[in-house]
């Protein structure tokens, strides 16, 4: 109706768990593919990679909270912009 303020949605949680449960599953899957390349390499860490990939996890999990928290209607005024920086880079 107009007039009346649109009600704020509910995030899909049965998407959200998906992607975390997929988030998870990579993390493991690439602390299995390198644990033994990392330990036995001159960075001598079998954790190395898992931290780094647990970082880059915490980072997109903070983006995700952050788009979710925000009205994600403003980036359609940087869409043009963004397309003409990465048509040019």
């Amino acid at each position: 109706m107009p007039g009346l303020p649109a009600r704020k949605k509910q995030p899909d949680f049965l998407l959200l768990l998906s992607v975390i449960g997929l988030l998870l599953l990579g993390i493991i899957m690439v602390f299995s593919a390198s644990q033994y390349m990392a330990a036995n390499s001159d960075i001598n860490d079998g954790l190395y990679y898992l931290k780094k990939q647990c970082l880059w996890a915490v980072l997109g999990l903070a983006a995700l909270v952050f788009m979710l928290k925000i009205d994600y209607h403003f980036l359609k005024k940087l869409a043009l912009p963004g397309l003409i920086a990465a048509v040019i880079c």
